[in-house]
């Protein structure tokens, strides 16, 4: 037992057929406890290695403490990357629990709408996200991208809060991404399966959810605008723009204008043929005619009152973390599971798409591609049948609660969500320093105040202009005269 690099170091050998040696780190007090640190720390341990002439090994491979990975499936990711000339690999993500009903839609949507995305980005070798619950990367991959992946965050920065302190998976796969244009890539294996504890009630997985969605929104922006290498000139992901603009803008961008459209339009038409309501010659907002008698019908009237209600949950929301609002976001999930009910009845009963056999076709497909995607793991879950109940209900709490809340505190200070990350002084913008101790001046104290400030009205600037940029899109589709085509064709991307 050892003192190294801040950490207390076990070393020893392993006895058995063919003894091998081994190393465990364990963080010290003055060490940061978040998991890019960990990361930060394993890489400058192997690269002091690699300095001083001693063997490294020929992958890494990154694991999440409540993740398990039999021995037998990381011999088939390294394969897979050795043969294949793999940047990093993936295995599938399977839930170790799935008792409540919180658990069955995480299980439905890691089952279907995750995976069929990340399989037909693999395709092409283009993930992102890399599951950083468990991620394999080749070790010139880790050489190639420490350097960036260790900066510093500049805490006065926005975009580095939402890009790193909550998105070090993402971030990672955006470098890697950036640094292999030719060849290498990033591939999910659904062969490969690991196991893991997903949250178990509303509230944690609200939280998570909005962390993720935060990191998402700043490294898909940095992905498409700061870092155009990594897709843009390889003619096999050019032809593909289409699709990356659809899967990284549409969530979690714009998918509350889309969502809120396809609501507004199926419930109000509904509405209008049911009590054979006219369409109003005024507008309940005057403003949006911009002096002209606007033509308003009664979806555009419910979508202006739905946003009215959403602005106010997004100004309730902000700066502060789930369990401090804990009784208004669990009146917002009931909410928005009584938007996808309503939703799915006026579908079914109003409309009478169980009449329809697309309507059975597609989903008997869905239930059917659920199933396939079982068999080379052996699993027998015959619940896939449950889908066309569950994805109406959490449809508005994925695509519409979890972007607003996460936009709402994009800044990760009320929420403590600016806590990760944080390894070294923001003065010195270097890699972590991991052995020194946060000194606590005046003035450094006066400096983080000061970013905390500039991230608090940035924030304060964000969350309005997506708002208006999501209700917007929606307001200028109702003022066009043929509202009800382009509703429907925006509102496919809702995922009915």
């Amino acid at each position: 037992v050892e003192t190294d690099h801040g950490c207390v170091c076990i070393r020893g050998i392993k006895q058995g057929a063919v003894p091998y040696p081994f190393e465990v780190y364990v963080k010290g007090k003055d060490c940061p406890r978040s998991k890019r640190a960990s990361q930060a720390l394993c890489m400058s341990l192997l690269q002091a290695d690699h300095d001083a002439g001693r063997p490294n090994p020929k992958a890494l491979l990154l694991l999440d403490g409540d993740c398990r990975v039999e021995p037998e499936h990381v011999g088939k990711m390294y394969r897979c990357m050795q043969d294949q000339h793999l940047a990093a690999c993936g295995p599938f993500l399977l839930t170790k629990k799935s008792y409540n009903f919180c658990l069955l839609v995480q299980l439905m949507r890691d089952w279907f709408s995750q995976r069929m995305l990340w399989l037909g980005q693999s395709a092409i070798r283009f993930q992102l996200p890399l599951n950083g619950s468990c991620a394999m990367y080749a070790m010139d991959t880790v050489r190639a991208v420490q350097t960036d992946f260790c900066r510093g965050v500049y805490e006065d920065s926005i975009l580095d809060s939402m890009m790193i302190e909550m998105g070090e998976d993402s971030f990672m796969t955006n470098l890697v991404h950036e640094k292999y244009q030719n060849g290498g890539g990033i591939r999910f294996l659904p062969h490969c399966w690991a196991t893991s504890f997903m949250p178990e009630t509303w509230g944690e997985y609200l939280a998570q959810q909005c962390r993720w969605k935060r990191s998402h929104m700043g490294n898909r922006v940095t992905m498409l605008f700061n870092k155009p290498n990594a897709w843009l000139w390889k003619p096999t992901r050019w032809v593909f723009w289409p699709v990356y603009v659809a899967s990284f803008l549409w969530t979690p961008f714009l998918a509350p204008a889309t969502l809120t459209l396809w609501f507004s339009f199926l419930t109000g038409r509904f509405l209008e043929r049911f009590f054979e309501i006219e369409e109003m010659t005024c507008s309940p907002f005057p403003w949006s005619s911009l002096g002209t008698p606007a033509r308003q019908s009664l979806p555009a009237l419910i979508h202006s009152l739905l946003w009215v209600v959403l602005t106010f949950y997004a100004l309730a929301s902000a700066g502060c973390s789930v369990a401090q609002r804990r009784w208004l976001h669990t009146a917002g999930t009931a909410f928005f599971m009584l938007l996808g009910a309503l939703q799915m009845a006026v579908l079914l009963a109003g409309y009478g798409a169980w009449k329809n056999p697309f309507f059975w076709g597609s989903t008997l497909g869905v239930c059917a591609l659920m199933m396939a995607a079982q068999a080379p793991h052996g699993l027998r879950r015959m619940w896939a049948g449950l889908l066309i109940f569950v994805v109406p209900l959490t449809t508005f709490i994925e695509n519409l609660q979890q972007p607003i809340v996460a936009v709402a505190n994009a800044d990760g200070l009320g929420a403590k969500w600016g806590t990760r990350g944080k390894a070294s002084k923001s003065s010195q913008r270097r890699c972590f320093c991991i052995s020194q101790k946060m000194e606590s001046e005046t003035g450094e104290e006066c400096q983080k105040q000061y970013a905390r400030e500039i991230r608090l009205w940035s924030r304060r600037i964000l969350l309005p202009l997506w708002l208006a940029a999501n209700y917007g899109l929606g307001e200028w589709v109702f003022q066009m005269d043929f509202v009800d085509a382009v509703a429907i064709t925006l509102s496919l991307r809702a995922g009915f």
